[in-house]
């Protein structure tokens, strides 16, 4: 019988099956061929079509287990894996049912899988994206493994197997042969050392950031009142600040004085920069102000908080505090 799709059917391979050589995969490649719809399908492109179809018969041999739990007194794990290639990114769970003789059973539970964007992007990037796509929630650093690509049943998904091999392949429904083990068998790197490259990862983006300056200051005439957008941008911050807690408690109660406090400083040095960059970049490499610059006459400096301040006749006045001698430097109309 030939192969027919209606435009109003929706086609599935089991759901867990992914071949680099199904029907979307090959919409794929020929958007990316950027061929008019009334052009000849390229020859190689058709004839592995062509084997894709007549595999398809092998499916028929595939049985699944509707039940995957054990006896009821079996204890029971779930364990993901993630893998992607230049073609698709991929993620899978078993079932690790464990009953009171401590034996083992593993049954594949779900998997599922996206086909890559069109548009090239790197390798990580996609590694990323299926690890996404097996967790929606965060987990603790400690219960990230790395397994080698011969024992990872998400690079089946990710690079494909043949109809012909998927009903026998064990290490796609049983998974890798050490799940049948006992506990704490997992391949596990040296997670202090994972730690400290994740926190220079984390150091190193602070600091990108922190020189990033936007000009566009039109957002600030969207707030009625100076304390509101202080508010909203302290609920942004503390939104980022959770995102990167690993294992800590979440900030979830009423905005503290040094959340406020900290938004207000980020305000004041977002508008500094938009009028005084030049001045604020000499000063951070420790150089002399411009000349020409109107700051110059001031000494301005950076304090702890990286806020331009300068100095004055107020430095004299000794019965006031530091910040009060120290004015900070604010833009004209602002």
């Amino acid at each position: 019988l030939p192969l027919r799709i209606d435009e109003d059917d929706t086609i599935k391979t089991l759901g867990l099956f992914w071949l680099p050589a199904s029907d979307q995969f090959w919409f794929k490649s020929l958007w990316s061929s950027n061929l008019d719809w009334d052009e000849s399908i390229p020859a190689d492109v058709q004839k592995k079509w062509y084997d894709y179809r007549e595999e398809l018969v092998e499916l028929e041999s595939i049985k699944i287990d509707r039940c995957i739990k054990s006896n009821p007194m079996s204890t029971y794990e779930l364990i993901g894996f993630c893998d992607a290639s230049e073609k698709a990114m991929a993620a899978v769970i078993y079932l690790r049912c464990k009953n009171e003789r401590g034996d083992y059973c593993i049954n594949l539970v779900a998997a599922k899988n996206k086909i890559a964007p069109l548009k090239q992007i790197s390798l990580p990037r996609l590694e990323l994206m299926g690890a996404v796509m097996l967790i929606q929630e965060y987990l603790p650093f400690d219960h990230w493994y790395h397994v080698p690509g011969d024992e990872n049943p998400a690079d089946c998904a990710s690079r494909g197997i043949p109809a012909s091999k998927l009903a026998n392949h064990l290490l796609w429904w049983k998974g890798p042969s050490w799940l049948m083990s006992v506990d704490n068998t997992f391949i596990n790197p040296d997670v202090s050392q994972l730690m400290k490259e994740a926190a220079v990862l984390v150091e190193a983006r602070k600091d990108a950031s922190v020189h990033h300056v936007a000009h566009d200051l039109t957002i600030l005439n969207r707030f009625s009142t100076l304390l509101r957008l202080i508010r909203v941008t302290a609920y942004c911050l503390r939104f980022l600040n959770n995102t990167r807690k690993i294992r800590k408690r979440l900030e979830t109660n009423f905005l503290s004085t040094m959340e406020l406090q900290s938004s207000l400083r980020l305000w004041i040095r977002f508008v500094q920069e938009s009028v005084f960059l030049t001045e604020i970049h000499s000063l951070r490499i420790n150089q002399t102000i411009a000349v020409s610059s109107r700051l110059r006459s001031l000494n301005p400096f950076l304090d702890d908080n990286e806020i331009l301040r300068v100095g004055g006749r107020l430095e004299t006045v000794l019965d006031r505090k530091w910040p009060e001698r120290r004015q900070k430097s604010n833009p004209k109309m602002h």
